[in-house]
């Protein structure tokens, strides 16, 4: 299969997996999202595959359901880093719980979002450890609550953990499936209606996981709501093309490595009972 026919048939896979509302999309552009009132069209989906293009879906169809729920996992642009350089040690913090609760004094402080992908920085190593680690568990509490399956995507400053349901799903009860899975997600804590962080009430917390669709339901049927980078597409900031994270091969924790994308759209289609 070349290029092009592998990238009509992701775009298939994505857009029976992931878009709910077929007469809307949100297109990302210097100036952010720009919302769209046209039809998703294949063409528009392969350039999102294919060129700098990057679109976004919107959760909702106009009747308020959901085909899929998310935990956007960002790193804050600032917070406690550790600077790694052997396995060894990451096991020595993971036993010492360096993932979550009080700041460690023995940490340093510095920059985390920005790190994530650039390797010349102290932090880079510690911050990858935190998204996959992060990854990690939202993974296994979906498995373990909902037994689903999931599109883990890594993303310029963190990585979305996406659940399609292959069908649609009142948006309450997708909301509602979400936050039961982050309830089981050890450390990790409420912080509002849509937000968890990795730190109790009374500390601010490195990590946040942004629930999507963040709301019930829609005011109005032409109303758009909540949107998710679509994967895949282009990052304009982090200048790199999100992939799909491959959490089953082994690794050192701060290896992010990929996944075949259409292999990883073709197992979760199948799973959730779509055409491939």
């Amino acid at each position: 299969m070349d290029r092009q026919q592998s990238a009509d048939t992701a775009a298939q896979l994505l857009g029976n997996l992931l878009v709910a509302r077929r007469d809307a999309k949100a297109l990302y552009t210097q100036n952010g999202w720009v919302a769209q009132r046209t039809k998703f069209t294949k063409t528009e989906m392969r350039a999102h595959l294919l060129d700098t293009k990057c679109l976004g879906t919107y959760l909702h169809s106009p009747d308020s359901k959901c085909k899929f729920i998310a935990f956007d996992i960002d790193l804050k642009p600032e917070g406690p880093y550790f600077v790694i350089n052997d396995l060894p040690e990451i096991l020595e913090l993971e036993a010492a719980g360096a993932y979550e609760g009080e700041l460690d004094p023995d940490a340093r402080l510095g920059p985390l979002e920005a790190a994530l992908h650039n390797s010349e920085m102290e932090a880079y190593r510690w911050a990858r450890c935190l998204v996959r680690e992060t990854t990690m568990r939202v993974a296994a509490q979906v498995t373990k609550t909902l037994n689903l399956p999931i599109l883990p995507v890594v993303t310029g400053g963190g990585a979305h953990v996406i659940v399609p349901f292959g069908d649609l799903v009142p948006g309450a009860e997708a909301r509602a499936m979400a936050h039961s899975v982050m309830e089981g997600v050890i450390g990790f804590w409420r912080k509002s209606e849509s937000f968890y962080k990795n730190a109790p009430d009374d500390q601010e917390g490195w990590v946040e996981i942004e629930i999507l669709p963040k709301q019930d339901s829609l005011p109005e049927p032409d109303s758009l709501g909540n949107l998710l980078r679509l994967p895949l597409g282009w990052h304009l900031e982090a200048n790199m093309r999100t992939y799909i994270l491959d959490i089953e091969r082994s690794c050192p924790s701060w290896d992010l490595p990929r996944r075949k994308s259409l292999d990883a759209l073709r197992e979760c289609a199948q799973a959730v009972g779509l055409d491939t």
